[in-house]
């Protein structure tokens, strides 16, 4: 007899797909394509570069998920993110998404139902656990796309996401 996996189970797998098996690993395949010049570079005063929107990401995951559900002191400043200027090269921007990864993986598999269907304060918001998982799951794709995008426009070439994969493969 096979055992189906719970509500809370799906939920924690689909976020750690979509952030740590998919958008994580996106990102990385972005910032192997650039230079860290690329990485940093801003299109005009209301554009954000890449490098800004990876610190964007890692704060906003980090006030979300980790001071939600890990009790992680929340020392967030979100405007910093978009306003660091001072260049960080790209295996430091690498290396603060494996540390991300690594504390949101020991996260989700600690999140219990209850504090899925608890309310939480988050920034000026009250959300419940799932709709706050939800809420960092198109976060990181709404912004990942955007990297992808720039990364795309700065380098000329495709960044190959689906390669190797029949997209066009139907079922029978």
């Amino acid at each position: 007899m096979q055992i189906l996996p719970s509500w809370r189970d799906l939920i924690i797998i689909q976020a750690k797909v979509r952030i740590l098996d998919e958008n994580i690993p996106r990102i990385f395949k972005c910032l192997d394509m650039l230079t860290t010049e690329q990485v940093w570079h801003k299109f005009h005063t209301h554009t954000n570069a890449i490098g800004n929107l990876i610190l964007h990401l890692e704060g906003n995951a980090r006030q979300w998920i980790l001071s939600t559900f890990a009790d992680h002191a929340d020392h967030r400043q979100r405007q910093q993110e978009f306003d660091h200027d001072t260049v960080m090269d790209k295996a430091q921007l690498k290396a603060r998404l494996h540390s991300l990864s690594g504390d949101l993986m020991a996260c989700f598999d600690n999140i219990t139902e209850q504090n899925l269907l608890n309310e939480h304060t988050v920034q000026c918001y009250r959300e419940s656990g799932i709709s706050i998982l939800i809420h960092v799951i198109e976060h990181f794709s709404y912004h990942t796309g955007q990297i992808a995008y720039v990364t795309k426009w700065l380098t000329e070439k495709p960044t190959s996401f689906y390669e190797g994969q029949d997209l066009d493969q139907t079922k029978n």
